[in-house]
């Protein structure tokens, strides 16, 4: 049987700050999960 992947989704709630990804990415491994999302975004478009 394939295992199933947990992905966090971030998205932008980082803000555009390194450090809070880094945190938020932190939080996801301990919760478990096996991957995180971003999504980036151009405030000029």
């Amino acid at each position: 049987m394939k295992r199933t992947y947990i992905i966090a989704e971030i998205g932008i709630n980082h803000n555009g700050s390194l450090e809070t990804a880094k945190k938020l990415i932190d939080v996801a491994a301990l919760s478990g999960f096996d991957a995180v999302k971003f999504q980036k975004r151009n405030p000029d478009v």
